[in-house]
């Protein structure tokens, strides 16, 4: 069993509104929708590693994080998808990664709200990327 650490993960949104918009040629006022924003902040700190039955040792991980949203949404700011270095654990099964997380949308409605997802990845002795969580 494998258990992410999570530190100063928070998130924030606020409302923003539109100023009314004015027609090109008309002098009707048109309101567009008020839209919100929300941020991400944070950062993906550590795991700790706890020893397997097989005691085999685990090296060279690192962690992937991906972002989906629905069609409402807009990246603002930042990647929705981002990969740390390759660390190893200490004496101690710690494994410190120390990746931030700095991400800001913007939407009209809350549908299709914003899911971050895991994944923890280790490389084999040919190079090849093997999932070890998620």
């Amino acid at each position: 069993e494998r258990q992410l650490c999570f530190n100063k993960m928070s998130s924030s949104s606020s409302l923003l509104h539109h100023q009314t918009t004015t027609a090109n040629n008309n002098t009707k006022n048109q309101k567009t929708p008020s839209s919100f924003s929300l941020s991400l902040t944070g950062q993906i700190s550590h795991a700790k590693i706890t020893p397997s039955p097989s005691k085999t040792k685990i090296t060279n991980l690192y962690v992937r994080y991906a972002v989906s949203y629905g069609n409402d949404w807009s990246l603002l700011h930042g990647c929705n998808e981002t990969i740390s270095q390759i660390s190893h654990a200490n004496s101690h099964g710690v494994i410190v990664w120390n990746l931030p997380l700095d991400i800001s949308f913007q939407s009209t409605n809350c549908s299709g709200w914003p899911r971050l997802s895991l994944a923890v990845y280790t490389i084999d002795s040919l190079g090849r990327d093997v999932p070890r969580g998620y």
